[in-house]
């Protein structure tokens, strides 16, 4: 917990409180004790400038109990102080109704802290043992010791008592068990505040978390398809500014390891060999600044250094080691965007000094705006294919893309007669070669019967040429086109084929990047199902989709059991292990046309198109068993089994949503837990009734 309670009470009480403290309870709770202002009414002032100082310390609350409260509370400023008041303090001890008989009875009650200093207190209110005797005996039939055992001598000084005002005694022997009770109350509900008030704090620090990495990938997104370096920093500063409130933030952009200036603020000479001897010799992409409101960081791609953002003046200095953090984690797509709109501008800038003619320069221009305008891998392959026969008049063309250790086809077309271009698939043998093949080809040509073999067997071209795709030192793939036959050579000139590569490889590395990124905005980076919002948007599209048709719609709930005594006793790592098992395990069970996602931790759900509640009872309870007779490696010697609980539950006419649905779910899920685990329960409509 993440607050301090004080309990002031009466110093009467001091003996019973440290008896219950030396017992074992409340360790962590500091009791202070208050003068006996029923005894001292004139140190009530006093008494309450000490509260003042509870009041006034960060994270403490300060809880008061008593009868005496309303001496107090016009001493002090009471909007942070919790009160208790009473009609008498005894009721700590002992039940009320039970004091006001005694004292109804005219019994006077006293406890061993009181009795300690008798003979103090008459002495207080000015009585002698003549007085003393007179008053009491007017008003009292005897006198009643309320015995919590905490003073040894208390009954003689009892017996003391009774002597000096000549009125019969009785002990009556209460304990602290009543006290322990009721302040026990008291305590646990603090604690019971504090932790609702804690929950909420990590409920809201996770959800501004969430919302932090949510817009970070927006922008990212399109970050990634920016082509000028100056408009990519300005996305980049505007990132880091709204992410992380900061009063400064600036860049530097750095080419061979050099600091270039920007012409938006002025740098020092000083300042600027710092910055570029921590770049050249400070390993580590982050390094916090030494007045604690903000960092450095290092944009880099593939290693190099191409730009660096400080960042200075955080509204809120407390989460600076999270927004480093988040920081961290973006730096390398920042890099990567700076980097890319730098090559592209690079190489746009070398390949438009390369063309010498104006029809050329035309062409590349229409073919640039094409591609740029293509979002998805394949789009741009049949616009790049599209554009270079409008360039060569080629009759066949594929492209090859590298896909780990291979070079597949991906796209091809040819030119038939008045028809136009019309897709063309190589055989089946050269759907694919070793990607190390391309290490030595560069953009060459194969002449007559060197032809023969390619990807085009079956024609007798001239010419084959072959154009490589790169980017940054990297193979992307290469394209493949054929002259037609009795066309002695291409008419296009081969700097402006280089030209042309270089485009299409931009945008091929763009369009895979953007593919990198949209996964990471859809699945989960642990076990590749979709992550929580993005299966709430398909969820919410098949909802609609099965109340258009009335077609059934049943979704499944699945919790691990006992999944914490696994990262407990094995470890986080043999944790998430489980987890990417028992994903690959769900998603081998269902169909293609299912969705399935990770709902949070070790929770799972899925969304089954087409299919009753029979229907998923029976995929819940396949699952189940497969999961339940499954061995998990927790290490080289150690395998255990798991068990899962599931929910199910499938839409009606009443199922007003797609939440109401996964709420149902979620009801049958706890209640397979609270029927023992290991089991598959369907949602019954009557549970609403009761």
């Amino acid at each position: 917990m993440s607050g301090q309670l004080v309990v002031s009470l009466c110093k009467t009480f001091q003996k019973e409180i440290e008896a219950i403290v030396r017992a074992g309870e409340w360790q962590n709770v500091q009791f202070h004790f208050l003068p006996e202002i029923c005894r001292y009414p004139h140190l009530s002032a006093h008494a309450a400038g000490e509260l003042q100082q509870y009041q006034e310390r960060p994270g403490v609350e300060l809880i008061t109990i008593g009868c005496y409260l309303g001496c107090l509370k016009g001493e002090q400023n009471p909007t942070r102080a919790g009160y208790c008041q009473l009609h008498s303090c005894l009721e700590m001890i002992h039940p009320s109704p039970w004091i006001s008989q005694m004292i109804w009875e005219n019994c006077y009650l006293i406890t061993p802290g009181w009795l300690d200093h008798w003979q103090e207190q008459l002495a207080n209110w000015g009585l002698d043992q003549k007085t003393a005797r007179a008053m009491y005996q007017e008003s009292t039939k005897k006198i009643v010791l309320l015995d919590t055992f905490t003073v040894a001598e208390s009954r003689r000084q009892l017996e003391s008592l009774g002597n000096y005002l000549a009125l019969p005694v009785e002990v009556i022997p209460v304990g602290t068990e009543y006290l322990c009770l009721y302040l026990g109350k008291i305590i646990h509900e603090w604690m019971n505040r504090q932790n609702v008030a804690d929950l909420l704090a990590t409920r809201n620090e996770a959800n501004r978390i969430s919302a932090d990495y949510a817009m970070a990938m927006d922008l990212l997104t399109n970050l990634a398809q920016i082509r000028e370096e100056d408009k990519a920093i300005v996305v980049v500063l505007d990132l880091f500014t709204m992410l992380f409130s900061a009063g400064s933030v600036l860049y530097f952009p750095v080419q061979d390891g050099r600091v270039a200036l920007r012409g938006d603020h002025t740098i020092s000479s000083h300042r600027l060999s710092e910055l570029e001897s921590w770049i050249k010799n400070t390993p580590g992409v982050l390094e916090e600044n030494h007045s604690g409101t903000g960092f450095r960081l290092r944009l880099e791609h593939h290693h190099t250094t191409v730009g660096v953002v400080e960042v200075d003046g955080l509204m809120m200095p407390q989460y600076r080691d999270r927004y480093a953090n988040l920081a961290a984690s973006i730096a390398g797509l920042c890099g990567l965007a700076i980097n890319n709109a730098r090559m592209y501008q690079q190489l746009q800038q070398a390949q438009l000094s390369a063309l010498d003619a104006h029809e050329a320069s035309e062409t590349l221009r229409r073919v640039l705006s094409r591609l740029v305008s293509q979002r998805g891998l394949n789009a741009v392959l049949k616009e790049a294919l599209t554009s270079l026969n409008e360039i060569t008049g080629y009759a066949y063309a594929a492209i090859y893309i590298v896909t780990g250790s291979a070079c597949t086809f991906r796209e091809g077309m040819m030119s038939v007669g008045g028809e136009g271009l019309v897709p063309y698939v190589p055989p089946p043998s050269c759907s694919c070669f070793p990607a190390v093949e391309l290490a030595d080809a560069g953009d060459f040509l194969l002449d007559g019967d060197d032809a023969a073999g390619t990807v085009f067997p079956a024609i007798e071209a001239d010419e084959v040429r072959i154009i490589p795709l790169a980017a940054h030192e990297r193979r992307l793939g290469c394209i493949f086109y054929a002259a037609p036959q009795g066309e002695n050579r291409l008419t296009a000139r081969p700097n402006f084929l280089e030209a042309f590569g270089n485009e299409v490889s931009i945008a091929v590395d763009n369009a895979l990047l953007f593919a990198e990124v949209e996964e990471l905005a859809t699945r989960d980076g642990l076990t590749g199902l979709l992550n929580r919002r993005y299966f709430y948007d398909l969820a919410r599209m098949e909802f609609n989709r099965s109340r258009r048709y009335s077609s059934p719609l049943s979704g499944i709930m699945m919790d691990i059991d006992h999944f914490k005594q696994v990262n407990d006793t094995y470890g986080h790592p043999a944790g998430d292990l489980v987890l990417v098992q028992i994903s690959e395990t769900t998603r081998r069970a269902i169909r293609s046309a299912d969705l399935v996602g990770r709902y949070g931790g070790e929770e799972f759900v899925l969304l089954l198109p087409e299919t009753n509640r029979q229907e998923a009872l029976a995929l819940g309870e396949r699952m189940r068993q497969v999961i339940e007779h499954s061995q998990f490696q927790m290490n080289d010697t150690k395998t255990i089994t798991l068990t899962v609980s599931l929910g199910i539950a499938e839409i009606d006419a009443s199922t007003a949503s797609i939440d109401e649905l996964l709420a149902n779910c979620d009801e049958a899920l706890y209640r397979a837990k609270q029927s023992g685990r290991n089991r598959t329960m369907v949602y019954d409509p009557q549970w609403k009734n009761g």
